[in-house]
């Protein structure tokens, strides 16, 4: 089914319009593409972890790195701020934030099994607001019962 609609027009003139619509598609993906700005998040906080893991094994397991996502999703939405609490749109999604590298600060014996990660991340931002706030804010602490977990953006 999918296939059938891939397959290009048989007439001229069909041909011709399935061009233009493909040329459009085309350039407001690239319009989109060209407002987004890249943002360089590290995220800060205590794990426990048993002895032996490395940063490499906290990057490669796919529910670290989405854990990670999510707490940077909900940090950059709190931190940017809603003016009306019924009005919600999505400014950034969890597909926007890739974990490039984690890396261990602390060894195991610091504080008793519990270790100090950074994760670095790059985040994509298309929304105007959020892109000014975040160039305003370039760290902050992700606020509770942990004082370790901070975000810093540049």
């Amino acid at each position: 089914l999918a296939a059938r609609h891939l397959v290009r027009p048989t007439s001229r003139g069909a041909h011709a319009m399935w061009r233009s619509g493909t040329a459009s598609c085309l350039a407001l993906g690239l319009l989109r593409m060209s407002r987004a700005a890249q943002f360089s998040v590290a995220f800060e906080d205590l794990l426990y972890l048993p002895a032996g893991v490395t940063g490499e094994d906290l990057r490669g397991d796919p529910g670290i790195r989405r854990a990670v996502r999510q707490q940077i999703l909900g940090g950059l939405v709190l931190a940017e701020g809603m003016s009306v609490p019924n009005d919600f749109r999505a400014n950034i999604r969890e597909d926007d934030i890739t974990v490039d590298l984690a890396t261990l600060l602390e060894d195991g014996n610091t504080r008793k099994g519990k270790r100090r990660v950074r994760f670095d991340t790059t985040v994509t931002v298309s929304d105007e607001p959020l892109i000014e706030s975040l160039r305003e804010t370039p760290s902050f602490p992700l606020t509770g019962a942990d004082t370790v977990r901070t975000l810093n953006i540049t």
